[in-house]
């Protein structure tokens, strides 16, 4: 891809969303997206510390489908992505009242609209096509269920037999029937099949992102290159398109999940293989680079010294690739190899010229799984001298080896001079030095820091984690969710289990067409009340919660 520098005049504002302008003491709720503002920080809130249904659940609200993005909070308001329903082709962006869970509006997010604006031939040619390809995606996801469903051995050796006649890959083992290479007929256009697992009956996958809003707009991506921004109300300000062709990157699916940010007048996302930069006012692309990354890592913006005495605004992006702000002018990277990131960077808010590098979990993209020269995790220094960005490493892995906690990838958080690692394997360690404070890193059973399998959040001074129960029954995940608290000192204080909330034919519906799971049958995590991700936000006084076909918000509990 070539890249592309617009040289316009950049109008600064006074909305900044990045991890470099973190001030835990600003209002949250008027910079809001991927963890706040990418720190995990949320200043104002005050949620309970302990969740109990029915005692504090303040209400649930049917979702249309599966997503791995976290809803966002502005405004009164409650915006979430979703996959597309049963009966609809297109993702939606969704937006509730905090107060109720009423749905006050949804806006389909139409990737022809957006490539072929004025070309109605066109668009009605990729729309159809991409109806085919989900059509024949759903038939195989169901067929899939029904085998599962199937309790006789001889039906479902039939079934198998049937499915393999009509081209799907089959196996005795995990879970029978799987997709295989479903043809693609909208694969012209870049529509392409986005699930984790290509091979298994997974989503459709084109909503991983988490929405950002700067008080005023919410602003939205998606796998397949849409790019749109709405008022609160859900007038429609712009919509754009850039072309994502998800082969590149096809190795690892969270690479469409990368969540865009918000940098002065410039909406930045990371699509596929690319990093854009979108002019806020009008969705036009002021400049572009290609990304030789397929990780899962979300940008974030440090500022930095400059070699003249004052500082500079950088952004750090998948790969590790680095940019200059707001020009997009590519950068070097001197002293840290690119390929020893993670699943997530981190800037220290009260010294933004600091960047942590996480190294946990999967799809972490570093050489040989953190068997390298410079083991994560790892804190690095930076300081811009001419096109070069000057990296110090601070200190990287535990005695020259990396660090891995015991969740499957998740997030670290940094907070009053620490960083916290999740988990039973969870360890607190300084921040600038690298030494561990609390914990032992060879120990499974630490618990010092919430368990999370995905997220980890600071509201009211207190650390928040929230993960899948992990118990079985039967033989299937039993579907309930489990939030811990803990404090920055390293006490657990609260564990909340949340069993599975009642779901009615159409969140099983739901469920069963957009699961993103494939381990268990229907009776398993088909129908897993809560999200793969386990992504949850707050508000002022409150917990909210994605699951597969639910949203829930737990508050103060009434009597």
């Amino acid at each position: 891809m070539a890249r592309v520098v617009g040289l316009v005049a950049l109008v600064a504002s006074s909305v900044v969303l990045s991890t470099a302008a973190a001030d835990p003491s600003r209002d949250f709720g008027q910079v809001n997206g991927y963890r706040r503002d990418s720190s995990g920080i949320y200043p104002d809130a005050k949620p309970p510390t302990e969740l109990k249904h029915p005692g504090n659940l303040r209400w649930e609200a049917q979702i249309p489908g599966w997503g791995e993005g976290s809803p966002v909070v502005v405004g009164g308001k409650v915006f979430l992505m979703s996959e597309p329903a049963p009966d609809k082709y297109w993702p939606e962006l969704l937006c509730y009242s905090l107060a109720d869970g009423k749905l006050l509006w949804s806006k389909e997010l139409d990737s022809a609209e957006a490539m072929f604006p004025n070309d109605e031939a066109k668009r009605n040619d990729a729309t159809a096509k991409w109806k085919q390809h989900v059509d024949a995606l759903r038939a195989g996801i169901m067929r899939r269920w029904d085998y599962l469903d199937l309790t006789d051995p001889a039906e479902k050796k039939a079934a198998l037999a049937k499915a393999e006649e009509l081209g799907y890959r089959v196996d005795r083992r995990f879970g029978g029937i799987h997709l295989g290479k479903v043809e693609n007929p909208a694969e012209e256009f870049g529509f392409n099949f986005g699930g984790w697992y290509p091979n298994y009956p997974s989503v459709i996958g084109i909503v991983y992102p988490t929405p950002v809003t700067d008080g005023k707009h919410i602003y939205v991506t998606t796998w397949h290159g849409l790019v749109a921004c709405f008022d609160l109300d859900g007038n429609r300000q712009w919509l754009t398109h850039q072309r994502v062709d998800l082969p590149k990157v096809h190795n690892c699916g969270c690479s469409g999940a990368r969540s865009p940010i918000i940098y002065k007048n410039l909406l930045i996302s990371d699509l596929g293989d690319a990093v854009y930069a979108f002019d806020r006012a009008t969705g036009e692309m002021r400049w572009s680079d290609e990304i030789k990354c397929s990780t899962i890592v979300s940008p974030g913006i440090l500022t930095v010294p400059t070699g003249g005495g004052g500082t500079a605004d950088v952004l750090w992006a998948a790969g590790a690739q680095v940019y200059l702000l707001p020009e997009g002018k590519r950068l070097k990277l001197d002293g840290w190899n690119p390929v020893n990131h993670g699943t997530m960077t981190l800037v220290k808010y009260d010294e933004p010229d600091v960047v942590f590098i996480d190294g946990q979990g999967e799809h972490c993209g570093w050489t040989d799984k953190g068997k390298c020269d410079q083991p994560p995790p790892a804190a690095l220094r930076c300081k811009l001298e001419g096109d070069t960005l000057k990296v110090t490493v601070l200190w990287t892995g535990l005695g020259g080896e990396q660090y891995k906690g015991s969740s499957h990838c998740p997030n670290m958080v940094y907070y009053g001079g620490k960083l916290f690692f999740p988990g039973k394997s969870g360890v607190i360690f300084d921040a600038l030095t690298g030494d561990v404070v609390a914990g032992d890193p060879k120990s499974k059973k630490n618990n010092l820091v919430a368990d999370t399998h995905h997220m980890l959040k600071i509201a009211n001074g207190k650390l928040y984690g929230l993960k899948g129960s992990g118990t079985r029954k039967g033989g299937d995940m039993t579907p309930g969710a489990i939030m811990q608290v803990s404090t920055p000192e390293g006490k657990i204080i609260a564990t909340s289990k949340i069993p599975e909330l009642p779901l009615n034919d159409a969140d099983r519906a739901i469920i069963r067409q957009t699961s993103s799971q494939w381990k268990s049958g229907s009776k398993g995590w088909g129908t897993f009340a809560y999200s793969g991700s386990d992504t949850f936000t707050f508000g002022p006084d409150c917990t909210i919660i994605r699951g597969n076909a639910r949203l829930y918000c737990f508050g103060k509990e009434t009597k």
